[in-house]
């Protein structure tokens, strides 16, 4: 785990999640946008979104980390996933919003977790192509 030194390992897994932040606040930006255009929609609709939005950015942040560090993927992933995990329910405590609800905690939990892991595994074995 610090085979790049521990300040590089902290910035990396800083960066990842502010990407994370960044990159599931355009998603839920487009589909907000999306929602807003279609007009009628369900209200059932909107927390699978968050949860595709919010899943799409640990994804993500988990491939940088872990291309970034190029080892130990799975473990760069779930700390991106759990940082953007412990970052929504922050949020919905400051608000005083309850972001867990009708039982969707552990679905919530689980898919950014288990998104930010499979980004982790893909970036650490993500090889660059010579031309």
């Amino acid at each position: 785990m610090l085979q790049n030194g521990w300040k590089q390992n902290i910035r990396t897994l800083l960066f990842g999640w502010i990407f994370a932040i960044l990159i599931s606040a355009l998603l839920l930006g487009i589909a907000a946008a999306i929602l807003a255009a279609a007009g009628t929609l369900p209200s059932s609709l909107f927390s699978p979104i968050v949860v595709i939005c919010t899943s799409a950015g640990a994804l993500l942040s988990g491939f940088w980390a872990g291309k970034r560090n190029r080892s130990r993927g799975i473990l760069w992933g779930l700390l991106c996933g759990f940082l953007m995990l412990l970052t929504e329910v922050l949020i919905g405590v400051w608000l005083m919003v309850p972001s867990y609800q009708d039982g969707q905690a552990v679905t919530k939990a689980a898919a950014m977790l288990i998104s930010g892991a499979i980004g982790g595994i893909l970036g650490a074995n993500h090889t660059e192509k010579i031309k």
